[in-house]
């Protein structure tokens, strides 16, 4: 059964496709009308560059927090699978697959 709030964060979209849609809507919007999968940026300015590579690095920090996410779940779930039940040992587990994550 859901808790309280737990329908709101399940309906947000993930944080790593917000910022890939962002991203891609730029890239969209400076495509080369020619060749779609060019992006034409000889008269975009500094400033816009400037906000392309904040999309770039906010799409790279997404991924690298989903990819956090994915290694804590992961420890859990190895230590349950494995028959684990005690609530500090899989908490232990989960821990110890984030830090063995490159960062």
């Amino acid at each position: 059964m859901l808790e309280e709030g737990d329908q709101d964060s399940i309906s947000q979209e993930p944080e790593m496709s917000v910022a890939s849609r962002k991203r891609g809507q730029f890239e969209s919007r400076h495509a080369d009308p020619q060749h779609q999968d060019v992006m034409e940026l000889s008269s975009t300015t500094p400033a816009e560059l400037d906000h392309y590579v904040d999309l770039l690095n906010e799409e790279a920090s997404a991924w690298d927090q989903y990819r956090v996410d994915c290694e804590y779940v992961r420890g859990g779930e190895t230590a349950i699978l494995a028959g684990e039940r005690d609530l500090g040992r899989i908490q232990k587990a989960e821990l110890q697959f984030y830090s063995r994550s490159p960062h």
